[in-house]
C-alpha cells in the first residue's frame, strides 16, 4: 500500500497594499482596504485621528467584534516628539543595536520585532522614521496569512511619512 502525503505550504501574498492614505477614511487617513489586506481582518474599528497639524496624531485599529466591543489590537500609527532622546537619537540607537534599516528612499529609519515582555515572544513588527523632532512609528500585530508584516509596516511608513511628517505650512501676516 502506498500513501501519498501532500505538504501544505503557505503561499506568499505579495499583493501591493495600494493606496494607504485616503482622506476621510479610518482615523481620517488610513485606507480600510489596505488595513484589511495587511491584517486579514474584515471588521475593523478605528480609534484616533491622523490629522496633519495636530500635536500628536495617533490611530489604533482593532478587530470590531460587535457594536460595543473590540478585539485585539491589529495595527497602530503613532506620531510623537520623544521626551528623553531626540527622534534621531532613538532611531540611531536602534540601528546601532543591529536592527535592520528601512529603505533609504523613505529616510533614515529602522524596523524590528515587538516582543512580549513576559516571555520574549514576537508579538508584532514595527517600522519607524523621523523628521526633525517628530518620530513616526507603525506597528502591525497581526498579519494576514502569507503577508510579510515588516514589508507592510514599511509600506505604511513610506506612504504616511510625507503626509504626517510634512513641515507645517503657516501663513505669515502680510507686511
Amino acid at each position: 500500500m502506498v500513501m501519498l502525503v501532500a505538504a501544505c505550504t503557505q503561499q506568499a501574498d505579495n499583493r501591493p497594499l495600494g493606496d494607504v492614505v485616503v482622506r476621510g477614511a479610518g482615523c481620517e487617513l488610513l485606507a480600510e482596504q489596505a488595513v484589511r489586506l495587511s491584517t486579514g481582518v474584515e471588521n475593523l474599528r478605528f480609534d484616533g485621528q491622523l490629522v496633519h497639524g495636530q500635536p500628536f496624531p495617533e490611530c489604533e485599529v482593532h478587530e470590531k467584534l460587535d457594536d460595543v466591543s473590540e478585539g485585539d489590537l491589529l495595527l497602530a500609527v503613532d506620531l510623537q516628539e520623544p521626551v528623553t532622546n531626540t527622534a534621531e537619537q532613538q532611531v540611531s540607537s536602534r540601528l546601532k543595536e543591529g536592527l535592520p534599516s528601512i529603505p533609504a528612499d523613505i529616510g533614515k529609519g529602522v524596523s524590528g520585532s515587538i516582543r512580549d515582555s513576559h516571555d520574549d515572544q514576537v508579538i508584532g513588527i514595527f517600522a519607524q522614521t523621523f523628521l526633525g523632532t517628530r518620530l513616526l512609528t507603525i506597528e502591525i500585530y497581526k498579519e494576514a496569512p502569507g503577508r510579510d508584516r515588516r514589508a507592510d509596516a514599511i509600506e505604511f511608513l513610506r506612504q504616511l511619512r510625507p503626509v504626517l511628517l510634512a513641515p507645517f505650512q503657516t501663513s505669515s501676516p502680510p507686511s
